[in-house]
């Protein structure tokens, strides 16, 4: 894993089935996906460890409570507290443009 650009689970796990069970997941919502909210969340971040990002887009914030549909932006992808939060605002803008 790199500063420097995007590493998918994928890329780093063996045998990948695309099924993993994370201990401890939090949920952050992003209203924006500037580089200043995506600073934020990496700077509340454990600097000992890297953690795994899913991305999904609800299209409602009034509606997030309930049984909502969402739109998954990206494959599972890796974050540390070094990481550049320029290159991930620009690849959840990127993702998003598409839809």
């Amino acid at each position: 894993m790199t500063r420097n650009n995007i590493t998918f689970l994928q890329d780093v796990i063996i045998n990948y089935n695309g099924i993993f069970n994370i201990p401890d997941a939090f949920t952050t919502r992003f209203y924006f996906s500037d580089t200043f909210e995506v600073t934020q969340f990496l700077d509340n971040l454990d600097g000992n460890k890297s953690d795994v990002l899913s991305i999904e887009l609800i299209y409602s914030g009034l509606t997030y409570e309930e049984d909502t549909p969402v739109i998954i932006l990206s494959k599972p992808f890796l974050v540390t507290k070094e990481s550049d939060p320029l290159i991930i605002s620009k690849y959840l803008q990127y993702r998003i443009q598409f839809i």
